[in-house]
């Protein structure tokens, strides 16, 4: 009888470890997934800065305001059905200024990160109307 317990132990002792080794394996995939889905939301909240800036100087130039543009996953310029990010200023005239706000977001959340990623970049910026 005490063979038979012997026995026993060290498959048991076996099967713990490999549970515990699965369940390190299974968080650091994770961590490891989430890390590099950060570098791309990084990328592309550098990405949206440069046309989010662009759209204000644009918008400061030619005063028009009230505008959606939208890019590929490349950051080109593409039609709406094809997009994956997506700008767009809103503005409201008052007196001899106009506040707008231009905001960059990526129309699909990025994996396993958090809730709210998807808006990249928003900046408030005012501009004089001259008419």
């Amino acid at each position: 009888m005490k063979s038979r317990e012997r026995a026993v132990s060290p498959l048991l002792e076996m099967i713990i470890s490999i549970l515990i080794l699965a369940f390190a394996g299974v968080v650091s995939v994770s961590i490891f997934l989430s890390a590099r889905y950060t570098q791309i939301m990084s990328f592309d909240k550098t990405n949206a800065m440069y046309k989010v800036q662009n759209a204000i100087e644009m918008t400061k130039a030619d005063k028009n305001a009230d505008k959606s543009t939208y890019f590929d996953k490349n950051w080109q310029e593409c039609d709406e059905n094809e997009a994956v990010f997506a700008l767009s200023i809103t503005a409201e005239e008052k007196e001899s200024l106009i506040f707008a706000k231009a905001e960059c977001r990526k129309i699909e959340k990025y994996p396993f990160i958090k809730e709210g990623s998807e808006k990249l970049c928003s900046i408030d910026f005012t501009v004089r109307n001259a008419e």
